[in-house]
């Protein structure tokens, strides 16, 4: 089973690129996530909390939903999404090969497996919320 952990972004509410990172622990002392029963959630809208994928790049870095990896190709960078309780890998599709629009790969653990055997792996490069521009 996977260590269930997650960290929040907490941000002015206008401008995303405003925010820090919290760990979820320092997020609760000050009261930017609330738990209520057993569902932890934003105390308001600008707190935004990611989990935890259970999995960590080529460098040991843990991956979070919402991080930006990119594999050693150099090729397209992926969005990490929750995709009804697992975590897929999302692209913006950009060129004839892609078409248009955004695509996806299946779980990040597919993805992961599926690998060469040559490849040196995946690393995390940035995150939604503080580089939406290396999706662009």
């Amino acid at each position: 089973m996977r260590e269930i952990k997650a960290r929040v972004w907490f941000y002015d509410g206008e401008d995303l690129s405003t925010g820090e990172w919290y760990t979820l622990e320092h997020a609760m002392l000050e009261q930017f996530v609330i738990v209520e029963g057993d569902e932890l959630r934003p105390f308001d809208e600008c707190s935004i909390i990611v989990f935890f994928t259970g999995l960590k790049d080529k460098t040991g870095k843990e991956i979070y939903e919402g991080d930006i990896i990119q594999d050693s190709s150099g090729g397209h960078p992926y969005e990490i999404v929750d995709s009804f309780g697992s975590f897929s890998i999302r692209w913006k599709k950009c060129c004839k090969v892609c078409a248009s629009g955004y695509g996806t790969h299946g779980t990040l653990h597919e993805y992961l497996v599926c690998r060469p055997e040559e490849d040196a792996g995946v690393e995390i490069i940035g995150n939604i919320y503080s580089n939406p521009e290396l999706l662009k």
